[in-house]
């Protein structure tokens, strides 16, 4: 399909499906790094700068090294992993269906976009769900990103997008 052919709000979609993925990709990969970490710290192997002074920052939960890998080690290393794969399933779903809505498909645009949007949305009930509320203030802008854009996604695929999407 010719680039004259499709709406420019389904190209800018893609556009932001794309910026997205790419968001999940390293909210995935850091989940797997505090999952590594973590398990370090349980086995006592964690080197000590990692767990000395409190971060003091406009968006630090002002905990100190030590306070924090004893939280995530209550959360547990696999809820971490779990999240860590969902996060990347999400930005591979959301990857792929950059080609699909620039192509106009029904099935990997709409449909990979609309598995991404789950995926996204699991991902942050979830990690509220699971983390102590002290853990979350870093990751408040994450978890924004996680429910906000995939409701307007869903939406633009499913209402305003939903005629354009028809091969």
């Amino acid at each position: 399909m010719a680039a004259s052919d499709r709406p420019g709000g389904l190209t800018a979609l893609a556009l932001f499906n794309l910026a997205f993925a790419i968001g999940e990709l390293f909210e995935g990969i850091g989940r797997l790094v505090q999952r590594y970490n973590t398990l370090r710290y349980i086995e006592g192997d964690l080197p000590g700068w990692m767990l000395g002074g409190r971060n003091r920052g406009p968006f630090d939960s002002g905990l100190s090294g030590e306070e924090r890998f004893q939280m995530l080690s209550d959360v547990g290393p696999d809820t971490l992993l779990f999240l860590g794969v969902l996060s990347l399933g999400a930005a591979l779903l959301l990857a792929l269906s950059v080609r699909g809505l620039l192509n106009s498909r029904r099935l990997m645009g709409r449909w990979l976009a609309t598995l991404g949007a789950a995926a996204m949305i699991t991902a942050a009930l979830l990690t509220v769900s699971w983390f102590p509320g002290v853990l979350l203030h870093d990751s408040g802008l994450a978890l924004v990103r996680g429910i906000f854009y995939p409701l307007l996604l869903l939406a633009m695929v499913h209402t305003t997008f939903a005629k354009d999407l028809v091969r």
